[in-house]
């Protein structure tokens, strides 16, 4: 029994196929045949393949990295939605406080 598909594999072979189906190609097609009528050597094709991957896995991790620092600012929003701020006096400031009230 085949490995079960994560959601991004079965969104892929199905946006694949429709990509075959739009371009009337051939449900069967092999990699020689896409490059082919892509115009570009099977090499070119795994290179293109293989730098689409990083920057879908880069995609991910900044993704991932952005969930977490959204997660981490709602979270000192919470611990300090109750935190206020008061202004506490010196003696320096009271000084000044006086000499301004005279």
């Amino acid at each position: 029994m085949p490995e079960k598909l994560t959601p991004e594999e079965v969104a892929l072979l199905i946006r694949s196929k429709k990509i075959l189906n739009a371009k009337g190609l051939p449900r069967n097609i092999d990699v020689s045949g896409i490059c082919e009528l892509a115009g570009i050597s099977r090499k070119t094709g795994y290179q293109w393949a293989e730098k689409f991957e990083q920057h879908e896995s880069l995609e991910e991790q900044l993704k991932k990295e952005l969930a977490q620092v959204r997660d981490e600012h709602e979270k000192l929003k919470r611990d300090f939605a109750d935190v206020s701020f008061e202004r506490i006096f010196t003696s320096q400031d009271t000084h000044t406080f006086l000499c301004i009230s005279l």
